[in-house]
């Protein structure tokens, strides 16, 4: 691979810091945008160039954009509504702005598949209709996209979307958080576990990421990135449980599913126990729904490679390494 300077915003993060990686070990020079300096001796080690910044403060952007060909937007962030706009609405602009200024050829934005909502198609694809309502995050991505269509004609500077399904990959705070759930008896399974995950192991993410990064059939296109099929949500469920030593969680009938749900709401504003059934949980784990990758295949050549026993044994190595596993 062939190109300019890329700067990636977020570098930090799960996903941010894998492309940074994947992009150091292929030769490319990297300027990472970091809030916090206490990071900054890791990615200079790994022979990054390091700027201090924030995507909601568009003075701080310009310096990270100088002398770069490509840009990764990765950051995010918002607990609320307001918050989540700001950063990942207002903050994307930013960025694109600064690229602009800076000549920048080409922006890849990590969207999400939130943006689509919840109710989706059986098969989902990228024509698939932005949600207009939603959590703070769904709706925030939703909107970002918006603005860079309805903006893109007078940026001097191609725009890539990527929207990723659930990623996971050692590090991965979702995984990570149905683990201790499955520890302490906190989890139900929901229809037998018969709904359908979309999942993307995280290198196999960033390999259609980067490939969105020089392929020139890219600019001005959205991509729907996962794995090459979903699986049970049953399935995931269960490595997790031989992981932590236990056995596979009782089922609940998606009704019963959700009037525990609202019981436990009740339950725990009086006595902080922690709920057994997850709002969450009633969609991720009853959706039906797949995610089409067939234009990533098609335009970039985006070939999942990595099989959900490969990714799971790759994070029980790291688990048991790091000593979160016995």
């Amino acid at each position: 691979m062939t190109m300019r300077r890329v700067m990636v915003t977020g570098a930090g993060g799960f996903i941010g810091s894998r492309i940074v990686e994947r992009l150091r070990r292929d030769g490319v020079d990297v300027t990472v945008l970091i809030r916090d300096g206490r990071a900054a001796g890791r990615f200079e080690r790994a022979g990054c160039s390091v700027v201090l910044g924030d995507v909601t403060v568009p003075g701080s952007l310009d310096a990270a954009a100088k002398g770069c060909g490509h840009v990764v937007h990765c950051a995010v962030g918002g607990s609320s509504l307001q918050q989540a706009r700001r950063i990942n609405v207002a903050g994307t602009m930013n960025v694109v702005r600064a690229c602009a200024d800076a000549g920048v050829a080409r922006v890849v934005y990590l969207s999400s598949v939130a943006a689509h909502g919840r109710r989706w198609p059986p098969l989902l694809r990228e024509d698939t209709p932005l949600c207009e309502a939603g959590d703070a995050y769904a709706l925030s991505k939703a909107e970002s996209e918006r603005q860079l269509a309805d903006a893109a004609a007078s940026f001097s500077v191609e725009i890539t979307t990527v929207r990723p399904s659930i990623v996971y990959g050692p590090g991965a705070g979702r995984i990570l958080d149905l683990l201790d759930r499955i520890r302490y008896g906190r989890i139900r399974l929901i229809d037998e576990g018969r709904g359908l995950l979309n999942l993307v192991h995280v290198a196999d993410l960033v390999d259609g990421i980067v490939r969105c990064l020089n392929h020139p059939d890219a600019a001005g296109e959205a991509f729907l990135l996962s794995g090459a099929a979903p699986v049970r949500s049953r399935d995931l469920i269960a490595v997790l449980a031989r992981m932590a030593g236990k056995v596979l969680p009782p089922s609940r009938s998606l009704l019963r599913a959700r009037i525990e749900h609202e019981a436990s709401l009740w339950y725990f504003r009086f006595t902080r126990r922690p709920q057994s059934i997850v709002e969450n949980d009633l969609h991720f784990f009853t959706q039906r729904s797949v995610v089409c990758i067939d234009k990533a295949r098609a335009v970039l050549g985006y070939n999942p490679r990595v099989t959900l026993a490969d990714g799971m044994r790759e994070i029980e190595a790291s688990l048991r390494d790091r000593g979160f596993l016995a």
